[in-house]
């Protein structure tokens, strides 16, 4: 295969590998509901194969799946996380202690997930999240939902790249502004001029990302948004047991995550600022976009 064959073949690879585990169904019975034999799908799946396009559209039909979903690398049927999940993740392997009050989708895991990647390499990743327990493949379908403590548990992971730390955690947040990141709402992002209507926006989909923070905008005018991030109830429980200095981390990838998505389509020059810290002595952040 060439290159872009390579990346087009790996990305297939794990749609489908995703899209038959969330339809509960193993690789044979697949197989045999396509006329192929289980080895087909496995070289598929694992990226050494690609179906052809008939292939490609039985599969999707069979999944449940856009047959577009290939050139985006992701699934995404814009599920909102209306509350904390605690049913059982089915086909998957996540471990227990991230399968209960999952409040993260795979969208505001992914950033963090393809920045051990890039840290550590893909083999290396692989190999932390198989001791973690979790299949990586799980995040391939954005609407799926994770314990926001797996996210702090690779952040400490990263933590033996001190300077990953140290600079705010800007290359985890940094490269946001992409597709992969935010599935079919980039396409909305994109079309909108303002830098603070992109915001606002974001904020009006929060639901579609997590249920961690409860986020409202107190204010707004032409060239100026005031909003606030709550942190919920559960961010205190057992199963989480966030401590401040970990939230503080988490404040502060937040604050490049804005930072990052309110500049860009570059344009005015903008400063955004973090007023108070749910986790420095007040009850929730308080975030400040000024244009200048």
């Amino acid at each position: 295969m060439k290159p872009q064959e390579k990346i087009i073949a790996r990305a297939t690879g794990l749609i489908i590998s995703s899209a038959r585990k969330q339809r509960g169904l193993s690789q044979a019975e697949l197989a045999r509901m396509l006329g192929t034999s289980q080895g087909t799908i496995s070289k598929t799946e694992a990226g050494t194969l690609i179906p052809s396009v008939h292939e490609w559209f039985e599969i999707c039909k069979i999944v449940e799946i856009a047959p577009d979903g290939y050139a985006d690398g992701f699934i995404d049927q814009k599920r909102k996380l209306n509350e904390i999940e605690n049913h059982r993740v089915e086909g998957f392997k996540v471990d227990r202690r991230y399968a209960f009050e999952r409040g993260s989708s795979a969208r505001t895991a992914l950033p963090f997930i393809v920045g051990i990647e890039e840290l550590f390499g893909a083999k290396k990743a692989e190999a932390i999240f198989k001791e973690m327990k979790v299949d990586r493949d799980y995040f391939i379908n954005l609407g799926n939902t994770i314990n926001i403590r797996f996210i702090l548990d690779l952040l400490a992971i990263a933590k033996s790249k001190g300077p990953v730390i140290k600079e705010g955690m800007a290359m985890f947040a940094s490269p946001v502004p992409q597709m992969k990141f935010h599935g079919r709402f980039w396409s909305d992002y994109s079309k909108i001029d303002g830098t603070v209507e992109v915001m606002q926006e974001l904020l009006s989909n929060a639901g579609y990302y997590e249920r961690n923070f409860a986020h409202k905008i107190e204010t707004v005018t032409k060239t100026a948004l005031d909003f606030s991030a709550t942190p919920l109830e559960h961010l205190k429980s057992k199963a989480i047991s966030l401590l401040p200095e970990e939230g503080k981390l988490l404040c502060s990838y937040k604050k490049r995550y804005f930072q990052a998505m309110a500049s860009f389509k570059g344009g005015k020059k903008l400063q955004l600022k973090e007023h108070q810290c749910a986790f420095d002595g007040h009850d929730r952040c308080v975030y400040g976009l000024q244009l200048q």
